[in-house]
């Protein structure tokens, strides 16, 4: 009995059925090609559903590619866009065209031409143009001179970290941290405000991955006037250091390079902040850059330098020589006088330009040079000319009013003005620039302010031109001194204004011996249908306003051409593409699948998996080919549209005619399916002859019609094919157009809103359930199997075992 129960076990444990590769192994039976049989019903079914698929995706590309093509040609003949192609726009039937003649020829510019008018004149004089009223005057503001702050060549207190760099090192990438300038002075504050600024700092530092600012992975804490550096996120596996930097400011903040830490251990400070120090006065590592008109150079002092300066004696001799100490290092650099500094008001140097219309600006890369509180004592960036990003409180105006409740606050004063009967209200911490542009985007104001930074002037332009121009600029009742201060009082602005002047002419018509006199505000003006520029006067002389006609002067007169080539061009470029649509919407229509005896199949249908694993690449790409010929064969809404295609052209446009009346036929044979041919001859001499009526052919407008299928008929050729395209590849606004319905497009809210797309859908759901049911079938007859194994494996052990037991 032991014998038997062991056989047994052994039996079942060898037997088990685990893998699809050794299934049939005791029976000899191919299970998997038996267990595929049994579910082929299945997987044909799900075949069918993924043939169904691709079928929708061909079709979708098919219908895609003539939206594509319907969008195209409105983009290049139906829009306003491509003006230089667009046959819903007049200019480009406009053929007809006018040149001036005779000695004044250059005077008289022809810009275009309607030929609603042909009457027959010319300019016999011009008297006068019309110009702008224009005001220039000097900016109240900007000087020659640039001058630094008073000089005091004592013991200075400093921030020795402020404007410095430290580096730090985060997840071995190495950032270079610069703290901020104009650090504060106050010993009791310091390492408070320096933690701020270093925390500030960080956040202006972008990671190299992208990921953020170093101010989100690390901080500066503070500990009584200790500082630290520790990570912000306790889990981090993040590393950093610092790795450098100016070993002052690194030893006042109390670092030094090399120190490191992590997310588990902080980078601690060995010593209190200690920034704030007294330091003698030094120049040695201080630069200057000048830029004069856009050439840029820096002069830099060095230990010599300023042991000459602090040497030199009382503090007047050290400020002269601090003076020619510069002027030998900005001839330098610019050449000999072209800037020169000099010593103003005891305890200034001044700056000036040996040119007046120079633009000179001071800037500086090294701490405590400029800036308040610094050695020199002046902003940086200052220039010798206005700064329109400076508000009107730093520039000092006289406000209109303040506020009540807060007079001392100086970004609510107010300052007003009234520019040509429009007042104006702007607050201090509103820039000039804001000034100008409020003014000069103000329509009722109607003026143009332009500041001259090469000479310090404002240019002032009325917007309109002609003698109603004006300009009347001045401070609003309330006092204030905005307008003073910039422009110049009222009476300087009134009496430096040079009014405006209306364009004087006078015209005289064929068979009339008698001269017409036309005023107009603007040099651009239309007389019967020319309309032209006049650049220049002619049949006058004498001082202005003392003129006298002079009648020996030559006449303008207009000479009639034609120049069709644009057009004639545009419509042929316009029908060779859209027969091409044509023909392509044809070939979808009327190509039928091809016919197939592989596989046992009718027609090219598209392969199925198990069909792709037994051809090559290069077969299957040539059978799709010829599986996607004839997937749109008779498809309705096309053969719609070739319909519509076919006649566009072929109608009558209400009362003005045919197509073939103008050079445009349509093919009137079946097989033609409506494609155009053009009798260029008979367009040119339409063009030349009535290009009114040519117009008209293409851009009347589309009448009311019963249906929209007839709608897309009327009207001129333009509005036809805008109508008809519109009524397939529309893709915007509520009705989209019946292809876009159908298949939508891509990168558009009608990608996935359309008829295949939705049956795509469905299909989808119908895959997944096909697919579980085979799954869950497969499955079954393989457990079915694999039991069946067991059992054979079994009864040919027992029977093994009798038979050696009978032996």
């Amino acid at each position: 009995m032991t014998a038997i129960n062991s056989i047994a076990s052994t039996a079942s444990t060898t037997s088990t059925y685990t893998a699809k590769g050794f299934s049939g192994l005791v029976s000899g039976m191919d299970t998997e090609s038996v267990v595929e049989s049994m579910t082929a019903d299945i997987q044909a079914k799900i075949d069918k559903v993924k043939q169904e698929q691709q079928k929708n995706t061909w079709k979708q590309d098919a219908y895609r590619t003539v939206i594509a093509s319907l969008i195209n040609f409105q983009d290049k003949y139906l829009s306003y866009s491509s003006p230089s192609t667009n046959l819903l726009s007049s200019a480009i039937y406009n053929c007809s065209k006018k040149t001036s003649q005779g000695a004044n020829a250059s005077k008289i510019s022809v810009t275009s031409t309607s030929n609603s008018n042909n009457a027959a004149y010319q300019v016999s004089s011009v008297k006068s143009l019309a110009t702008k009223a224009r005001y220039t005057g000097a900016c109240g503001l900007g000087s020659n001179e640039i001058s630094t702050g008073s000089i005091d060549f004592g013991d200075r207190t400093v921030n020795v970290a402020s404007g410095k760099e430290m580096e730090i090192t985060y997840n071995n990438v190495r950032y270079s941290v610069t703290i901020p300038e104009n650090g504060t002075t106050d010993s009791d504050f310091q390492a408070l405000s320096m933690q701020s600024a270093l925390n500030e700092a960080l956040r202006s530092v972008t990671l190299e991955d992208g990921s953020g600012t170093l101010a989100e992975k690390i901080g500066f804490d503070l500990s009584g006037d200790t500082l630290s550096l520790k990570s912000l996120y306790s889990g981090s596996t993040n590393t950093f250091s610092i790795s450098g930097g100016d070993s002052e400011a690194l030893a006042a903040l109390g670092f030094s390079a090399g120190q490191s830490g992590s997310a588990a251990s902080a980078i601690e400070g060995t010593s209190a902040v200690d920034v704030v120090q007294t330091k003698a006065f030094s120049l040695e590592g201080k630069k200057l850059t000048f830029d004069l008109d856009g050439l840029s150079k820096t002069i830099s002092f060095d230990a010599s330098d300023s042991a000459a300066i602090t040497g030199a004696g009382d503090d007047a001799a050290k400020l002269q020589k601090l003076a020619e100490t510069i002027n030998s290092k900005l001839a330098a650099a610019f050449g000999a006088n072209k800037i020169v500094a000099d010593v103003t008001d005891g305890t200034k140097i001044g700056f000036t330009v040996t040119d007046s219309t120079s633009i000179l600006k001071i800037s500086s890369t090294s701490s405590d040079t400029i800036g308040s509180g610094s050695i020199f004592g002046m902003e940086s960036g200052i220039t010798n000319r206005l700064n329109t990003h400076k508000t009107l409180a730093e520039l000092g105006f006289t406000p209109t009013s303040k506020d009540a409740s807060d007079p001392d606050n100086t970004s609510l004063y107010a300052y007003k003005i009234t520019v040509n009967g429009k007042e104006f209200e702007f607050k201090g911490d509103d820039e000039i620039s804001t000034v100008l542009n409020k003014i000069n985007n103000d329509e009722t104001a109607g003026i143009n302010i332009t500041y001259l930074s090469t000479t310090n002037k404002f240019s002032i332009a009325a917007d309109q031109s002609g003698s109603t121009g004006k300009i009347d600029i001045q401070d609003s009742t309330g006092g204030g001194n905005l307008a003073a201060a910039l422009f110049g009082d009222t009476a300087a602005i009134s009496a430096g204004t040079v009014k405006g002047t209306d364009l004087v002419m006078t015209i005289k018509y064929d068979g009339d011996a008698s001269e017409t006199t036309l005023t107009r505000s603007s040099n651009s003006v239309t007389v019967d249908g020319i309309s032209f520029n006049v650049e220049g006067t002619f049949g006058w002389t004498g001082a202005e306003g003392s003129e006298v006609r002079d009648t020996t002067a030559e006449a303008v007169t207009f000479k009639n051409t034609s120049d069709t080539d644009n057009a004639v061009s545009v419509i042929k470029q316009m029908v060779e593409d859209y027969n091409k649509i044509i023909d392509s919407v044809n070939e979808l229509v009327t190509t039928k699948s091809r016919e197939s005896t592989k596989n046992g199949q009718n027609v090219y249908e598209p392969l199925t998996d198990a069909q792709k694993k037994d051809m090559t690449s290069e077969e299957i790409e040539a059978w799709e080919t010829k599986a996607k010929a004839g997937i749109l064969f008779g498809d309705s809404t096309l053969t719609q549209l070739a319909s519509s295609l076919r006649f566009a052209f072929s109608s009558k446009v209400g009362d003005l005619g045919f197509g073939k009346d103008i050079g445009i036929t349509t093919a009137s044979s079946y097989s033609g399916n409506g494609k155009l041919s053009i009798d260029e001859d008979k367009l040119r001499e339409a063009l030349t002859n009535n290009p009114e009526k040519v117009k008209e052919m293409f851009v009347s407008s589309a009448e009311d019609a019963p249906n929209s299928a007839m709608s897309n008929l009327s009207g001129g050729f333009a509005v036809r094919m805008q109508n008809l395209f519109e009524s397939y590849a529309k893709s915007t606004g509520s009705y989209k157009g019946k292809l876009v319905q159908l298949a939508g497009l891509q990168n558009n809210t009608t990608t996935s809103n359309n008829y295949i797309a939705r049956q795509q859908k469905i299909l989808d759901n119908k895959l997944e359930t096909l697919q579980t049911l085979l799954a869950t079938r497969q499955d079954r007859y393989q457990s079915q199997f694999t039991k069946l194994e067991q059992y054979i494996s079994q009864m040919n052990a027992q029977s093994s075992w009798l038979s050696s037991s009978m032996s």
